[in-house]
C-alpha cells in the first residue's frame, strides 16, 4: 500500500473528502463511531464486530442474511437487528471469507435488488477478484473499502462512488 492510499484512508474514515451527505453520515456514525452501545457490555467481540452492529442500527434492515461468520460477528449482527421495531427497506446480506462461492451466486443469481447492501468480509485476500468484479458492476452505486471489510450498496438514487477507508 502506497504513501498516498494511506494518507487518503486516513482522511476518509474521518469524513474529509466526502461530499455526500449520506456517505458522510455513514462513515462518522456508523462504520468509525467512537461511541458505545448498550449491548457492547454483554457482547464480546472485535472492534469489527462492533462496527457490524453500529452499521445495522444505522441500516436498520427490513431483512438479512448471514452466510458464515464467527459465532461473535453473528451475535451483534443478530443483537442490533432485534433492537429496533421501525424496519427500512433494505436488504443486508453478510458473507463471511470463505464463503465466495455463495457471493458469486448472490451476485450473479439476481438475488440483489434496489435498497440492498453486500458486506464481504476477506477482500484483501481470496475474495479480491470478487471484490473487483463488484465494485465494477453497473448496479453497485456505492462501495466503501476498508482493510478487509468491503461494503457495497444498489441504490439507484445514489451516484456510482468508491470510497477507500
Amino acid at each position: 500500500m502506497s504513501i498516498k492510499e494511506k494518507w487518503l484512508r486516513w482522511r476518509h474514515r474521518r469524513g474529509f473528502g466526502i461530499h455526500s451527505p449520506w456517505a458522510y453520515e455513514l462513515i462518522t456514525d456508523a462504520l468509525f463511531a467512537k461511541s458505545q452501545f448498550y449491548a457492547f457490555n454483554e457482547l464480546d467481540g472485535t472492534e469489527d464486530d462492533r462496527q457490524l452492529f453500529r452499521l445495522f442500527v444505522w441500516l436498520r434492515p427490513k431483512h438479512y442474511v448471514s452466510a458464515g461468520g464467527t459465532a461473535s460477528a453473528l451475535a451483534h449482527m443478530k443483537a442490533a437487528f432485534n433492537s429496533y421495531t421501525d424496519r427500512g427497506d433494505s436488504e443486508v446480506y453478510y458473507f463471511a471469507s470463505d464463503r465466495a462461492w455463495e457471493i458469486e451466486k448472490a451476485f450473479q443469481g439476481g438475488w440483489i435488488d434496489h435498497h440492498s447492501c453486500i458486506i464481504v468480509e476477506g477482500i484483501d485476500g481470496v475474495n479480491r477478484p470478487l471484490w473487483q468484479a463488484i465494485v465494477a458492476a453497473q448496479s453497485v452505486t456505492s462501495t466503501f473499502e476498508m482493510k478487509r471489510r468491503g461494503i457495497a450498496f444498489y441504490d439507484t438514487a445514489r451516484q456510482k462512488q468508491n470510497y477507500l477507508l
